[in-house]
Protein backbone atom coordinates (compact mmCIF):
# COMPACT_ATOMS: atom_id res chain seq x y z
CA UNK A 1 0.00 0.00 0.00
CA UNK A 2 1.31 3.45 -0.94
CA UNK A 3 1.43 6.22 1.62
CA UNK A 4 2.02 9.82 0.73
CA UNK A 5 4.13 12.32 2.66
CA UNK A 6 3.98 16.09 2.31
CA UNK A 7 7.57 16.92 3.14
CA UNK A 8 8.77 19.82 5.25
CA UNK A 9 11.14 22.00 3.24
CA UNK A 10 14.53 23.42 4.27
CA UNK A 11 16.10 26.08 2.02
CA UNK A 12 19.85 26.42 1.43
CA UNK A 13 21.69 28.27 -1.37
CA UNK A 14 18.52 28.73 -3.41
CA UNK A 15 17.62 25.04 -3.42
CA UNK A 16 15.18 23.49 -0.99
CA UNK A 17 15.66 19.96 0.33
CA UNK A 18 13.28 17.58 2.07
CA UNK A 19 15.42 14.61 2.99
CA UNK A 20 14.42 11.29 1.38
CA UNK A 21 10.74 12.15 1.22
CA UNK A 22 10.99 14.80 -1.48
CA UNK A 23 12.78 17.90 -2.71
CA UNK A 24 12.04 21.37 -4.04
CA UNK A 25 14.55 22.64 -6.59
CA UNK A 26 14.86 26.21 -7.82
CA UNK A 27 14.84 25.96 -11.63
CA UNK A 28 14.98 29.63 -12.58
CA UNK A 29 14.49 33.10 -11.15
CA UNK A 30 13.17 35.66 -13.62
CA UNK A 31 14.96 39.02 -13.09
CA UNK A 32 12.89 42.16 -12.86
CA UNK A 33 13.83 43.13 -16.41
CA UNK A 34 12.33 39.91 -17.86
CA UNK A 35 8.60 39.89 -18.60
CA UNK A 36 7.24 36.41 -19.30
CA UNK A 37 4.57 36.32 -22.02
CA UNK A 38 4.37 32.55 -22.68
CA UNK A 39 5.14 29.41 -20.66
CA UNK A 40 4.91 25.71 -21.58
CA UNK A 41 5.80 22.43 -19.93
CA UNK A 42 6.17 18.93 -21.35
CA UNK A 43 3.53 16.45 -20.15
CA UNK A 44 6.00 14.82 -17.75
CA UNK A 45 7.11 18.27 -16.46
CA UNK A 46 10.75 17.38 -17.18
CA UNK A 47 11.10 20.23 -19.68
CA UNK A 48 9.82 23.78 -20.06
CA UNK A 49 10.24 26.97 -22.00
CA UNK A 50 9.37 30.62 -21.41
CA UNK A 51 9.16 33.40 -23.96
CA UNK A 52 10.29 36.66 -22.39
CA UNK A 53 10.67 40.33 -23.20
CA UNK A 54 14.01 41.63 -21.88
CA UNK A 55 14.41 45.34 -21.13
CA UNK A 56 17.69 47.12 -20.46
CA UNK A 57 19.20 50.57 -20.94
CA UNK A 58 19.42 50.08 -24.73
CA UNK A 59 15.76 49.09 -25.20
CA UNK A 60 13.70 45.90 -25.25
CA UNK A 61 14.51 42.53 -26.83
CA UNK A 62 12.95 39.08 -27.01
CA UNK A 63 14.32 35.68 -26.03
CA UNK A 64 13.29 32.11 -25.27
CA UNK A 65 14.44 30.33 -22.11
CA UNK A 66 14.59 26.54 -22.43
CA UNK A 67 15.07 24.45 -19.30
CA UNK A 68 16.68 27.43 -17.56
CA UNK A 69 19.05 28.39 -20.41
CA UNK A 70 18.36 31.68 -22.22
CA UNK A 71 18.87 31.80 -25.97
CA UNK A 72 20.09 34.72 -28.00
CA UNK A 73 18.16 37.98 -27.85
CA UNK A 74 16.28 39.16 -30.94
CA UNK A 75 14.25 42.15 -32.06
CA UNK A 76 11.20 39.88 -32.16
CA UNK A 77 10.25 36.28 -31.43
CA UNK A 78 7.23 34.87 -33.23
CA UNK A 79 5.62 31.48 -32.71
CA UNK A 80 7.35 29.02 -30.40
CA UNK A 81 6.79 25.37 -31.39
CA UNK A 82 7.63 22.78 -28.71
CA UNK A 83 7.84 19.06 -29.48
CA UNK A 84 7.72 16.25 -26.96
CA UNK A 85 7.42 12.50 -27.46
CA UNK A 86 7.43 10.17 -24.47
CA UNK A 87 9.77 7.21 -24.65
CA UNK A 88 8.35 3.70 -24.58
CA UNK A 89 11.24 2.24 -22.57
CA UNK A 90 13.77 -0.41 -23.58
CA UNK A 91 16.12 2.14 -25.12
CA UNK A 92 13.41 4.37 -26.59
CA UNK A 93 14.00 7.60 -24.71
CA UNK A 94 11.82 10.70 -24.72
CA UNK A 95 12.46 13.42 -27.30
CA UNK A 96 12.26 17.15 -26.52
CA UNK A 97 12.76 19.94 -29.04
CA UNK A 98 11.91 23.62 -29.23
CA UNK A 99 11.86 25.67 -32.43
CA UNK A 100 10.83 29.28 -32.86
CA UNK A 101 10.72 32.18 -35.29
CA UNK A 102 13.13 35.02 -34.51
CA UNK A 103 13.85 38.33 -36.21
CA UNK A 104 17.17 40.17 -36.10
CA UNK A 105 17.06 43.43 -38.02
CA UNK A 106 15.16 42.86 -41.27
CA UNK A 107 15.68 39.08 -41.45
CA UNK A 108 13.94 36.10 -39.86
CA UNK A 109 15.51 32.88 -38.61
CA UNK A 110 14.35 29.54 -37.28
CA UNK A 111 16.09 28.71 -34.01
CA UNK A 112 16.08 25.00 -33.11
CA UNK A 113 17.55 23.74 -29.83
CA UNK A 114 19.25 27.16 -29.40
CA UNK A 115 20.91 26.90 -32.84
CA UNK A 116 20.17 29.63 -35.37
CA UNK A 117 19.36 28.67 -38.96
CA UNK A 118 19.82 30.63 -42.16
CA UNK A 119 18.27 34.07 -42.58
CA UNK A 120 15.21 34.72 -44.74
CA UNK A 121 12.75 37.51 -45.45
CA UNK A 122 10.02 35.54 -43.67
CA UNK A 123 9.34 32.26 -41.85
CA UNK A 124 6.11 30.31 -41.36
CA UNK A 125 4.62 26.83 -40.86
CA UNK A 126 7.33 25.29 -38.63
CA UNK A 127 6.62 21.56 -38.45
CA UNK A 128 8.31 18.70 -36.58
CA UNK A 129 8.08 15.15 -37.90
CA UNK A 130 6.09 12.72 -35.69
CA UNK A 131 9.30 11.30 -34.18
CA UNK A 132 10.85 14.74 -33.74
CA UNK A 133 14.06 13.89 -35.62
CA UNK A 134 13.20 16.18 -38.55
CA UNK A 135 11.95 19.74 -38.85
CA UNK A 136 10.75 21.65 -41.89
CA UNK A 137 9.36 25.12 -42.49
CA UNK A 138 8.37 27.51 -45.26
CA UNK A 139 10.83 30.36 -45.87
CA UNK A 140 10.22 33.47 -47.95
CA UNK A 141 12.92 35.11 -50.05
CA UNK A 142 11.85 38.07 -52.14
CA UNK A 143 8.57 37.09 -53.78
CA UNK A 144 9.35 33.37 -53.72
CA UNK A 145 8.92 30.60 -51.14
CA UNK A 146 10.81 27.41 -50.39
CA UNK A 147 10.64 24.49 -47.96
CA UNK A 148 13.68 24.19 -45.73
CA UNK A 149 14.42 20.86 -44.05
CA UNK A 150 16.50 21.94 -41.05
CA UNK A 151 18.41 18.69 -40.57
CA UNK A 152 20.44 17.88 -43.63
CA UNK A 153 19.73 20.26 -46.46
CA UNK A 154 20.31 20.55 -50.09
CA UNK A 155 19.46 23.71 -51.93
CA UNK A 156 15.66 24.08 -51.81
CA UNK A 157 13.56 24.89 -54.88
CA UNK A 158 11.71 28.21 -54.94
CA UNK A 159 8.03 28.49 -55.85
CA UNK A 160 5.37 31.19 -56.16
CA UNK A 161 3.48 29.73 -53.16
CA UNK A 162 3.73 26.79 -50.79
CA UNK A 163 1.04 25.40 -48.50
CA UNK A 164 -0.03 22.23 -46.64
CA UNK A 165 3.36 21.11 -45.32
CA UNK A 166 2.82 17.48 -44.21
CA UNK A 167 5.04 14.72 -42.79
CA UNK A 168 3.97 11.11 -43.20
CA UNK A 169 3.02 9.38 -39.89
CA UNK A 170 6.33 7.48 -39.87
CA UNK A 171 8.29 10.67 -40.60
CA UNK A 172 9.93 9.12 -43.66
CA UNK A 173 8.29 11.45 -46.18
CA UNK A 174 7.60 15.17 -46.51
CA UNK A 175 4.97 16.54 -48.90
CA UNK A 176 3.52 19.94 -49.68
CA UNK A 177 1.45 21.84 -52.24
CA UNK A 178 3.41 24.15 -54.53
CA UNK A 179 2.38 26.75 -57.11
CA UNK A 180 4.51 27.78 -60.09
CA UNK A 181 3.53 29.67 -63.25
CA UNK A 182 -0.17 29.31 -62.52
CA UNK A 183 -0.06 25.52 -62.03
CA UNK A 184 -0.28 23.54 -58.80
CA UNK A 185 1.35 20.25 -57.87
CA UNK A 186 2.44 18.15 -54.91
CA UNK A 187 6.12 17.94 -54.03
CA UNK A 188 7.00 14.65 -52.32
CA UNK A 189 10.50 14.25 -50.93
CA UNK A 190 11.75 17.08 -53.19
CA UNK A 191 10.25 15.47 -56.31
CA UNK A 192 7.57 17.40 -58.17
CA UNK A 193 4.40 15.60 -59.12
CA UNK A 194 2.27 16.19 -62.19
CA UNK A 195 1.03 19.76 -62.63
CA UNK A 196 -2.72 20.47 -62.39
CA UNK A 197 -5.04 23.46 -62.27
CA UNK A 198 -5.19 23.03 -58.50
CA UNK A 199 -4.46 20.47 -55.76
CA UNK A 200 -5.15 20.21 -52.04
CA UNK A 201 -6.19 17.83 -49.21
CA UNK A 202 -2.88 15.95 -49.02
CA UNK A 203 -3.24 12.77 -46.93
CA UNK A 204 -0.86 9.94 -46.01
CA UNK A 205 -1.85 6.40 -45.09
CA UNK A 206 -1.26 5.39 -41.47
CA UNK A 207 1.89 3.43 -42.38
CA UNK A 208 3.23 6.34 -44.44
CA UNK A 209 3.60 4.22 -47.59
CA UNK A 210 0.80 5.84 -49.60
CA UNK A 211 -0.14 9.45 -50.40
CA UNK A 212 -3.37 10.79 -51.87
CA UNK A 213 -4.70 14.23 -52.74
CA UNK A 214 -7.44 16.01 -54.69
CA UNK A 215 -6.70 17.53 -58.06
CA UNK A 216 -8.51 19.38 -60.83
CA UNK A 217 -7.63 19.55 -64.51
CA UNK A 218 -9.77 20.83 -67.33
CA UNK A 219 -12.87 21.26 -65.16
CA UNK A 220 -12.92 17.71 -63.75
CA UNK A 221 -11.73 16.49 -60.36
CA UNK A 222 -10.10 13.25 -59.30
CA UNK A 223 -7.98 11.70 -56.56
CA UNK A 224 -4.31 11.06 -57.19
CA UNK A 225 -3.09 8.01 -55.27
CA UNK A 226 0.64 7.32 -55.31
CA UNK A 227 0.95 9.37 -58.50
CA UNK A 228 -1.88 7.59 -60.32
CA UNK A 229 -5.01 9.51 -61.33
CA UNK A 230 -8.34 8.02 -60.35
CA UNK A 231 -11.72 8.24 -62.10
CA UNK A 232 -12.79 11.75 -63.14
CA UNK A 233 -15.79 13.35 -61.43
CA UNK A 234 -17.43 16.75 -61.15
CA UNK A 235 -16.27 16.96 -57.53
CA UNK A 236 -14.38 14.83 -54.99
CA UNK A 237 -14.27 15.34 -51.21
CA UNK A 238 -13.56 13.71 -47.86
CA UNK A 239 -10.41 11.70 -48.67
CA UNK A 240 -10.19 9.17 -45.84
CA UNK A 241 -7.48 6.58 -45.14
CA UNK A 242 -8.36 3.81 -42.70
CA UNK A 243 -6.68 4.24 -39.34
CA UNK A 244 -4.04 1.57 -38.93
CA UNK A 245 -4.38 0.47 -42.55
CA UNK A 246 -3.90 1.47 -46.18
CA UNK A 247 -7.50 1.43 -47.40
CA UNK A 248 -8.69 4.65 -49.03
CA UNK A 249 -12.21 5.98 -49.56
CA UNK A 250 -13.65 9.30 -50.71
CA UNK A 251 -16.88 10.97 -51.76
CA UNK A 252 -17.42 11.76 -55.44
CA UNK A 253 -20.14 13.61 -57.38
CA UNK A 254 -21.15 13.43 -61.02
CA UNK A 255 -24.27 14.67 -62.84
CA UNK A 256 -25.95 15.59 -59.55
CA UNK A 257 -25.44 12.16 -57.95
CA UNK A 258 -23.02 11.10 -55.21
CA UNK A 259 -21.12 7.91 -54.55
CA UNK A 260 -18.27 6.56 -52.42
CA UNK A 261 -15.13 5.30 -54.10
CA UNK A 262 -13.39 2.74 -51.88
CA UNK A 263 -10.23 0.85 -52.75
CA UNK A 264 -10.44 2.41 -56.26
CA UNK A 265 -13.90 0.88 -56.83
CA UNK A 266 -16.90 3.13 -57.41
CA UNK A 267 -19.98 2.35 -55.29
CA UNK A 268 -23.66 2.89 -56.17
CA UNK A 269 -24.92 6.40 -56.91
CA UNK A 270 -27.27 8.16 -54.47
CA UNK A 271 -28.80 11.60 -54.00
CA UNK A 272 -26.10 12.25 -51.42
CA UNK A 273 -23.55 10.43 -49.29
CA UNK A 274 -21.69 11.64 -46.19
CA UNK A 275 -19.82 10.63 -43.04
CA UNK A 276 -17.44 8.05 -44.51
CA UNK A 277 -16.20 6.00 -41.55
CA UNK A 278 -13.76 3.09 -41.32
CA UNK A 279 -13.82 0.76 -38.32
CA UNK A 280 -10.83 1.13 -35.95
CA UNK A 281 -8.99 -1.75 -37.61
CA UNK A 282 -9.92 -0.58 -41.10
CA UNK A 283 -11.62 -3.81 -42.16
CA UNK A 284 -15.12 -2.31 -42.29
CA UNK A 285 -16.47 0.75 -44.10
CA UNK A 286 -19.77 2.53 -43.50
CA UNK A 287 -21.33 5.75 -44.76
CA UNK A 288 -24.69 7.50 -44.82
CA UNK A 289 -26.72 7.76 -48.04
CA UNK A 290 -30.05 9.08 -49.30
CA UNK A 291 -32.20 7.93 -52.23
CA UNK A 292 -35.54 9.65 -52.79
CA UNK A 293 -37.23 10.23 -49.44
CA UNK A 294 -35.29 7.56 -47.54
CA UNK A 295 -31.95 7.74 -45.78
CA UNK A 296 -29.93 4.71 -44.71
CA UNK A 297 -26.46 3.46 -43.93
CA UNK A 298 -24.33 1.51 -46.36
CA UNK A 299 -22.17 -0.91 -44.35
CA UNK A 300 -19.57 -3.00 -46.17
CA UNK A 301 -21.48 -2.43 -49.42
CA UNK A 302 -24.88 -3.44 -47.99
CA UNK A 303 -27.75 -0.95 -47.69
CA UNK A 304 -29.58 -0.78 -44.38
CA UNK A 305 -33.33 -0.13 -43.98
CA UNK A 306 -34.63 3.26 -45.08
CA UNK A 307 -35.59 5.97 -42.59
CA UNK A 308 -36.49 9.64 -42.61
CA UNK A 309 -32.95 10.39 -41.44
CA UNK A 310 -29.79 8.66 -40.18
CA UNK A 311 -26.75 10.04 -38.34
CA UNK A 312 -24.05 9.49 -35.70
CA UNK A 313 -22.43 6.25 -36.91
CA UNK A 314 -20.31 4.66 -34.18
CA UNK A 315 -18.14 1.52 -34.17
CA UNK A 316 -17.22 -0.31 -30.99
CA UNK A 317 -13.52 -0.01 -30.08
CA UNK A 318 -12.69 -3.37 -31.68
CA UNK A 319 -14.78 -2.61 -34.78
CA UNK A 320 -17.03 -5.62 -34.41
CA UNK A 321 -20.23 -3.74 -33.53
CA UNK A 322 -21.97 -0.85 -35.25
CA UNK A 323 -24.56 1.59 -33.91
CA UNK A 324 -26.27 4.67 -35.34
CA UNK A 325 -29.25 6.97 -34.86
CA UNK A 326 -32.33 6.84 -37.10
CA UNK A 327 -35.41 9.06 -37.24
CA UNK A 328 -38.88 8.67 -38.69
CA UNK A 329 -41.22 11.60 -38.47
CA UNK A 330 -40.69 13.21 -35.06
CA UNK A 331 -39.45 10.00 -33.39
CA UNK A 332 -35.89 8.73 -33.11
CA UNK A 333 -34.21 5.45 -32.19
CA UNK A 334 -30.84 3.73 -31.98
CA UNK A 335 -30.01 0.77 -34.21
CA UNK A 336 -27.34 -1.60 -32.90
CA UNK A 337 -25.97 -4.42 -35.07
CA UNK A 338 -29.00 -4.02 -37.41
CA UNK A 339 -31.46 -4.39 -34.50
CA UNK A 340 -33.66 -1.33 -33.78
CA UNK A 341 -34.22 -0.16 -30.22
CA UNK A 342 -37.32 1.65 -28.97
CA UNK A 343 -38.50 4.96 -30.49
CA UNK A 344 -38.12 8.10 -28.36
CA UNK A 345 -38.64 11.85 -28.86
CA UNK A 346 -34.88 12.23 -29.17
CA UNK A 347 -31.70 10.13 -28.88
CA UNK A 348 -28.05 11.26 -28.78
CA UNK A 349 -24.58 10.76 -27.29
CA UNK A 350 -23.99 7.09 -28.17
CA UNK A 351 -21.05 5.52 -26.32
CA UNK A 352 -19.66 1.96 -26.23
CA UNK A 353 -17.95 0.45 -23.21
CA UNK A 354 -14.18 -0.12 -23.66
CA UNK A 355 -14.68 -3.81 -24.49
CA UNK A 356 -17.68 -3.13 -26.75
CA UNK A 357 -20.04 -5.30 -24.72
CA UNK A 358 -22.30 -2.40 -23.65
CA UNK A 359 -23.90 0.51 -25.50
CA UNK A 360 -25.43 3.47 -23.73
CA UNK A 361 -27.09 6.62 -25.02
CA UNK A 362 -29.12 9.63 -23.97
CA UNK A 363 -32.88 9.66 -24.66
CA UNK A 364 -35.76 12.10 -24.21
CA UNK A 365 -39.46 11.35 -23.84
CA UNK A 366 -42.28 13.48 -22.47
CA UNK A 367 -40.01 16.30 -21.29
CA UNK A 368 -37.69 14.01 -19.33
CA UNK A 369 -34.23 12.75 -20.23
CA UNK A 370 -32.62 9.48 -19.23
CA UNK A 371 -29.88 7.01 -20.14
CA UNK A 372 -30.60 3.78 -21.98
CA UNK A 373 -27.99 1.04 -21.58
CA UNK A 374 -28.29 -2.27 -23.45
CA UNK A 375 -31.94 -1.46 -24.14
CA UNK A 376 -32.83 -0.86 -20.47
CA UNK A 377 -33.96 2.57 -19.30
CA UNK A 378 -32.33 4.29 -16.33
CA UNK A 379 -34.38 6.64 -14.07
CA UNK A 380 -35.80 9.78 -15.72
CA UNK A 381 -34.61 13.29 -14.85
CA UNK A 382 -34.83 16.87 -16.10
CA UNK A 383 -31.54 16.26 -17.91
CA UNK A 384 -28.67 13.77 -18.15
CA UNK A 385 -25.23 13.96 -19.79
CA UNK A 386 -21.59 12.88 -19.66
CA UNK A 387 -22.11 9.10 -19.92
CA UNK A 388 -18.86 7.37 -18.95
CA UNK A 389 -17.95 3.69 -18.73
CA UNK A 390 -15.48 2.51 -16.13
CA UNK A 391 -12.27 1.85 -18.13
CA UNK A 392 -11.18 -0.76 -15.60
CA UNK A 393 -14.40 -2.74 -15.99
CA UNK A 394 -13.31 -5.02 -18.82
CA UNK A 395 -13.40 -8.24 -16.82
CA UNK A 396 -16.09 -7.56 -14.25
CA UNK A 397 -19.83 -7.13 -14.46
CA UNK A 398 -19.73 -4.15 -12.09
CA UNK A 399 -17.22 -1.40 -11.44
CA UNK A 400 -16.85 1.54 -9.09
CA UNK A 401 -19.87 1.91 -6.82
CA UNK A 402 -21.53 -1.11 -8.46
CA UNK A 403 -21.79 -0.07 -12.12
CA UNK A 404 -19.65 -0.11 -15.25
CA UNK A 405 -21.39 3.10 -16.34
CA UNK A 406 -22.04 6.44 -14.63
CA UNK A 407 -23.46 9.77 -15.73
CA UNK A 408 -24.45 13.21 -14.49
CA UNK A 409 -28.12 14.04 -13.93
CA UNK A 410 -30.03 17.19 -13.08
CA UNK A 411 -33.32 17.57 -11.21
CA UNK A 412 -34.52 21.15 -10.88
CA UNK A 413 -31.47 23.21 -9.89
CA UNK A 414 -29.38 20.36 -8.43
CA UNK A 415 -26.91 18.05 -10.13
CA UNK A 416 -25.59 14.65 -9.08
CA UNK A 417 -23.79 11.53 -10.28
CA UNK A 418 -25.84 8.39 -10.94
CA UNK A 419 -24.17 4.98 -10.71
CA UNK A 420 -26.01 1.67 -11.06
CA UNK A 421 -29.30 3.54 -10.70
CA UNK A 422 -28.18 5.00 -7.36
CA UNK A 423 -28.06 8.77 -6.98
CA UNK A 424 -25.09 10.46 -5.35
CA UNK A 425 -25.38 13.59 -3.20
CA UNK A 426 -27.00 16.61 -4.86
CA UNK A 427 -24.90 19.71 -5.43
CA UNK A 428 -25.08 23.03 -7.27
CA UNK A 429 -22.83 21.50 -9.94
CA UNK A 430 -20.81 18.35 -10.62
CA UNK A 431 -18.30 17.64 -13.40
CA UNK A 432 -15.03 15.91 -14.26
CA UNK A 433 -15.77 12.25 -13.48
CA UNK A 434 -12.52 10.26 -13.28
CA UNK A 435 -11.87 6.57 -12.60
CA UNK A 436 -8.67 5.14 -11.15
CA UNK A 437 -6.62 2.98 -13.57
CA UNK A 438 -7.97 -0.25 -12.07
CA UNK A 439 -11.55 1.06 -11.95
CA UNK A 440 -11.74 0.57 -8.19
CA UNK A 441 -12.20 4.25 -7.35
CA UNK A 442 -14.31 7.04 -8.83
CA UNK A 443 -13.89 10.76 -8.19
CA UNK A 444 -15.50 13.93 -9.48
CA UNK A 445 -15.59 17.67 -8.83
CA UNK A 446 -18.55 19.32 -7.12
CA UNK A 447 -19.69 22.80 -6.21
CA UNK A 448 -21.73 23.95 -3.25
CA UNK A 449 -22.33 27.67 -3.00
CA UNK A 450 -19.05 29.33 -3.96
CA UNK A 451 -16.92 26.40 -2.74
CA UNK A 452 -15.53 23.57 -4.85
CA UNK A 453 -14.28 20.17 -3.77
CA UNK A 454 -13.55 16.62 -4.88
CA UNK A 455 -15.87 13.72 -4.07
CA UNK A 456 -13.86 10.50 -3.66
CA UNK A 457 -15.94 7.32 -3.69
CA UNK A 458 -18.89 9.24 -2.30
CA UNK A 459 -16.93 11.13 0.39
CA UNK A 460 -16.24 14.86 0.22
CA UNK A 461 -12.68 16.18 0.35
CA UNK A 462 -12.02 19.61 1.93
CA UNK A 463 -13.55 22.60 0.16
CA UNK A 464 -11.50 25.11 -1.87
CA UNK A 465 -11.92 28.13 -4.11
CA UNK A 466 -11.23 26.03 -7.21
CA UNK A 467 -10.18 22.51 -8.26
CA UNK A 468 -8.07 21.56 -11.32
CA UNK A 469 -6.12 18.66 -12.85
CA UNK A 470 -7.08 15.54 -10.92
CA UNK A 471 -4.73 12.58 -11.53
CA UNK A 472 -4.40 9.05 -10.16
CA UNK A 473 -1.06 7.33 -9.62
CA UNK A 474 -0.44 4.24 -11.77
CA UNK A 475 -1.44 0.96 -10.16
CA UNK A 476 1.69 -1.20 -9.98
CA UNK A 477 0.56 -4.04 -7.70
CA UNK A 478 -2.83 -5.69 -7.74
CA UNK A 479 -4.98 -4.59 -4.82
CA UNK A 480 -2.97 -1.42 -4.26
CA UNK A 481 -5.01 1.55 -3.07
CA UNK A 482 -5.32 4.23 -5.79
CA UNK A 483 -3.54 7.49 -4.87
CA UNK A 484 -5.25 10.69 -6.01
CA UNK A 485 -3.65 14.11 -6.43
CA UNK A 486 -5.09 17.38 -7.67
CA UNK A 487 -4.44 21.10 -7.86
CA UNK A 488 -6.59 23.45 -5.78
CA UNK A 489 -6.79 27.19 -5.13
CA UNK A 490 -6.94 28.42 -1.53
CA UNK A 491 -6.77 32.01 -0.32
CA UNK A 492 -5.36 33.26 -3.59
CA UNK A 493 -2.64 30.59 -3.85
CA UNK A 494 -2.46 27.25 -5.62
CA UNK A 495 -1.68 24.04 -3.76
CA UNK A 496 -1.38 20.34 -4.53
CA UNK A 497 -3.57 18.02 -2.48
CA UNK A 498 -2.67 14.34 -2.14
CA UNK A 499 -4.87 11.98 -0.14
CA UNK A 500 -6.42 15.03 1.59
CA UNK A 501 -2.97 16.38 2.58
CA UNK A 502 -2.13 19.91 1.42
CA UNK A 503 1.23 21.01 0.04
CA UNK A 504 2.63 24.55 0.30
CA UNK A 505 0.98 27.45 -1.54
CA UNK A 506 2.36 28.99 -4.74
CA UNK A 507 1.23 31.74 -7.09
CA UNK A 508 0.84 29.21 -9.94
CA UNK A 509 1.27 25.43 -10.31
CA UNK A 510 1.66 23.23 -13.41
CA UNK A 511 0.76 19.58 -12.94
CA UNK A 512 0.82 17.46 -10.86
CA UNK A 513 1.98 14.24 -12.55
CA UNK A 514 3.11 10.86 -11.23
CA UNK A 515 6.07 8.95 -12.64
CA UNK A 516 5.46 5.58 -14.34
CA UNK A 517 5.48 3.49 -11.17
CA UNK A 518 3.68 6.06 -9.02
CA UNK A 519 6.60 6.43 -6.62
CA UNK A 520 7.17 10.16 -7.24
CA UNK A 521 4.72 13.04 -7.68
CA UNK A 522 6.07 16.11 -9.47
CA UNK A 523 4.81 19.59 -10.24
CA UNK A 524 6.25 22.95 -11.32
CA UNK A 525 5.42 25.96 -9.21
CA UNK A 526 5.89 29.71 -9.37
CA UNK A 527 6.49 31.72 -6.22
CA UNK A 528 6.61 35.25 -7.49
CA UNK A 529 9.29 35.19 -10.18
CA UNK A 530 10.92 32.00 -8.94
CA UNK A 531 10.17 28.71 -10.72
CA UNK A 532 10.52 25.51 -8.70
CA UNK A 533 10.25 21.81 -9.43
CA UNK A 534 8.64 20.02 -6.49
CA UNK A 535 9.14 16.25 -6.25
CA UNK A 536 7.44 14.25 -3.52
CA UNK A 537 8.04 10.58 -2.76
CA UNK A 538 5.39 7.98 -2.11
CA UNK A 539 5.94 4.69 -0.32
Amino acid sequence: MKRFFIASIFTMFGVAFASSRGATDLLYEFPDNQRMVDFWTSPDLAHWYAKVEVTDSTGSFWAVIIDGQMGAQYDAVGRVIPFYRAGSGEGDTSVFRVAYEARGGEYWYVVVDMKEGLKYDGIRDILFSPSGDQLAYVAGQGEKYMVVNYYGIKKPTKYDEIQSLTFSPDGAHLAYRAVSKGKEFVVLDDKEGEKFDWVFNIAFSADGKHIAYRAEKGGTEFVVLDGNQGTKFDDVQAITFAAGGTRLAYKAEKAGKSCVVADSRKGPSYDWVQDITFSPGGSRLVYLAKAGEKSFIVADGNEGPGHGGVQAVLFSPDGSRLAYEASDGDREMVILDSKPDKYYDDVSDLVFSPDGSHLAYRAREGGKRFVVMDGKEEPRYDDVWNIIFNPGDRDRSVGAQGSPMVYIAQERDKRFVVSSGQEGPRYDDVWGILFSPDGASMVYKAKKGDRRFVVVDGKEDPKYDDIQDMVFAPIVHEGEKPVLAYRARKKGLEIVVVERKEGPGYSAIYGPVFNTDGSVLTYLAFSGKKLYRVAMNTE
